[in-house]
Protein backbone atom coordinates (compact mmCIF):
# COMPACT_ATOMS: atom_id res chain seq x y z
CA UNK A 1 0.00 0.00 0.00
CA UNK A 2 1.61 3.39 -1.09
CA UNK A 3 1.61 6.58 1.30
CA UNK A 4 -1.48 8.13 -0.61
CA UNK A 5 -3.71 5.18 -0.24
CA UNK A 6 -2.81 4.73 3.34
CA UNK A 7 -3.02 8.85 3.82
CA UNK A 8 -7.14 8.42 2.39
CA UNK A 9 -7.65 5.30 4.29
CA UNK A 10 -6.83 7.04 7.79
CA UNK A 11 -8.48 10.04 6.54
CA UNK A 12 -11.78 8.09 6.00
CA UNK A 13 -11.70 6.01 9.07
CA UNK A 14 -11.17 8.98 11.02
CA UNK A 15 -14.12 10.51 8.75
CA UNK A 16 -12.76 13.58 8.34
CA UNK A 17 -12.65 15.65 4.84
CA UNK A 18 -9.65 16.36 2.92
CA UNK A 19 -10.67 20.06 3.50
CA UNK A 20 -9.81 19.17 7.20
CA UNK A 21 -6.68 17.16 6.95
CA UNK A 22 -5.14 19.83 3.97
CA UNK A 23 -5.61 22.60 6.83
CA UNK A 24 -4.26 21.45 9.77
CA UNK A 25 -1.42 20.39 7.31
CA UNK A 26 -1.28 23.50 6.18
CA UNK A 27 -1.42 22.39 2.51
CA UNK A 28 -4.03 23.66 -0.26
CA UNK A 29 -6.33 21.66 -0.85
CA UNK A 30 -4.74 21.14 -4.32
CA UNK A 31 -1.64 20.07 -3.01
CA UNK A 32 -2.79 17.75 -0.13
CA UNK A 33 -5.09 15.82 -2.86
CA UNK A 34 -1.45 15.25 -5.09
CA UNK A 35 -0.49 13.53 -1.93
CA UNK A 36 -3.03 11.56 -1.57
CA UNK A 37 -3.32 10.69 -5.11
CA UNK A 38 0.70 9.91 -4.79
CA UNK A 39 1.69 12.68 -7.53
CA UNK A 40 3.64 14.15 -4.74
CA UNK A 41 5.56 12.77 -1.50
CA UNK A 42 4.65 14.24 1.67
CA UNK A 43 7.92 16.21 3.38
CA UNK A 44 9.48 14.47 6.59
CA UNK A 45 7.55 17.78 8.62
CA UNK A 46 4.23 16.56 6.75
CA UNK A 47 4.58 13.14 7.48
CA UNK A 48 5.20 14.21 11.06
CA UNK A 49 2.18 16.29 10.95
CA UNK A 50 -0.18 13.47 9.47
CA UNK A 51 1.33 11.03 12.27
CA UNK A 52 -0.03 13.53 14.77
CA UNK A 53 -2.87 14.01 13.09
CA UNK A 54 -4.33 10.56 13.13
CA UNK A 55 -2.28 9.34 15.90
CA UNK A 56 0.05 6.88 14.30
CA UNK A 57 3.89 6.05 14.61
CA UNK A 58 4.90 8.21 11.46
CA UNK A 59 7.95 5.04 10.78
CA UNK A 60 4.90 3.09 10.63
CA UNK A 61 2.87 5.30 8.06
CA UNK A 62 6.04 5.43 5.71
CA UNK A 63 6.83 1.76 6.30
CA UNK A 64 6.30 -0.28 3.10
CA UNK A 65 6.06 -3.45 5.26
CA UNK A 66 2.99 -2.09 7.39
CA UNK A 67 0.13 -2.30 5.07
CA UNK A 68 -2.36 -2.86 8.15
CA UNK A 69 -1.84 1.06 9.63
CA UNK A 70 -4.25 1.45 12.40
CA UNK A 71 -4.83 4.60 14.56
CA UNK A 72 -3.27 3.90 18.07
CA UNK A 73 -6.17 5.74 20.47
CA UNK A 74 -5.96 3.06 23.70
CA UNK A 75 -1.65 2.83 23.43
CA UNK A 76 -0.88 6.43 24.68
CA UNK A 77 2.06 5.09 26.79
CA UNK A 78 3.72 2.91 24.05
CA UNK A 79 2.65 5.52 21.42
CA UNK A 80 4.73 7.88 23.81
CA UNK A 81 8.12 5.49 23.81
CA UNK A 82 7.48 5.19 20.51
CA UNK A 83 8.06 9.03 19.78
CA UNK A 84 10.56 9.03 22.09
CA UNK A 85 12.61 6.59 20.16
CA UNK A 86 11.51 7.99 16.76
CA UNK A 87 12.76 11.46 18.00
CA UNK A 88 15.84 9.89 18.64
CA UNK A 89 16.51 8.36 15.59
CA UNK A 90 15.11 11.40 13.68
CA UNK A 91 17.61 13.66 15.65
CA UNK A 92 20.42 10.91 14.96
CA UNK A 93 19.50 10.96 11.48
CA UNK A 94 19.71 14.97 11.22
CA UNK A 95 23.00 15.15 12.62
CA UNK A 96 24.13 12.10 10.36
CA UNK A 97 23.02 14.37 7.23
CA UNK A 98 24.34 17.27 8.89
CA UNK A 99 27.90 15.65 8.90
CA UNK A 100 27.45 14.30 5.72
CA UNK A 101 26.52 17.46 4.23
CA UNK A 102 29.84 19.48 6.27
CA UNK A 103 31.74 16.44 4.93
CA UNK A 104 30.43 17.33 1.26
CA UNK A 105 31.56 20.80 1.68
CA UNK A 106 34.64 20.17 2.54
CA UNK A 107 35.45 17.66 -0.36
CA UNK A 108 33.89 20.86 -2.92
CA UNK A 109 35.96 23.08 -1.27
CA UNK A 110 39.55 20.92 -1.86
CA UNK A 111 38.00 20.58 -5.46
CA UNK A 112 37.93 24.43 -5.89
CA UNK A 113 41.52 24.43 -4.48
CA UNK A 114 42.18 22.16 -6.92
CA UNK A 115 41.15 23.26 -10.11
CA UNK A 116 42.20 26.76 -8.98
CA UNK A 117 45.95 25.64 -9.15
CA UNK A 118 45.24 23.75 -12.47
CA UNK A 119 44.01 26.97 -13.77
CA UNK A 120 46.58 29.19 -12.37
CA UNK A 121 49.36 26.58 -13.74
CA UNK A 122 47.41 26.32 -16.87
CA UNK A 123 47.47 30.03 -17.36
CA UNK A 124 51.20 30.43 -16.39
CA UNK A 125 52.28 27.52 -19.05
CA UNK A 126 50.03 29.79 -21.93
CA UNK A 127 52.21 33.05 -20.67
CA UNK A 128 55.30 31.27 -20.93
CA UNK A 129 54.46 30.19 -24.72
Amino acid sequence: MNLGSKLKKLREVKNVSREQVSEYLSLSLNTYRKIENDERIPTIIEVQKIAEYFEIDPVIFISKENENIQMNKDHSNERQKNNTSDSQMLNNLLEKIGCAMENQSKLYEKQILLIEKLIDKTEFQNYKK
